[in-house]
């Protein structure tokens, strides 16, 4: 189980991660319903099961609030390093 799920945050969410761009809100579910198949692998859960318990169980964000995350962690390591190369 631990194999499955170590693969799966390096390939599949390391590919999410790169598509998530600025895209449409049809990208979106795209990325999303591929985001709660790799979960429901993961977790042997099955298709009726409600995902997004199953998902914070992994700590796994949606992915709007994934896109976010990057865009916001991106703003603050360019702050941050603005700071103290001026110093």
């Amino acid at each position: 189980m631990q194999c499955i799920h170590a693969l799966v945050q390096t390939f599949v969410l390391c590919m999410l991660d790169y598509y998530n761009s600025p895209l449409t809100d049809v990208y979106f579910k795209r990325l999303q319903s591929v985001q709660n198949a790799a979960v429901r692998l993961v977790s042997a859960a099955r298709r009726r099961d409600h995902i997004t318990s199953v998902r914070t169980t992994f700590h796994w964000l949606p992915e709007r609030k994934r896109m976010m995350f990057k865009m916001e962690k991106t703003a603050v390591k360019g702050i941050l390093f603005q700071m103290l190369g001026t110093r």
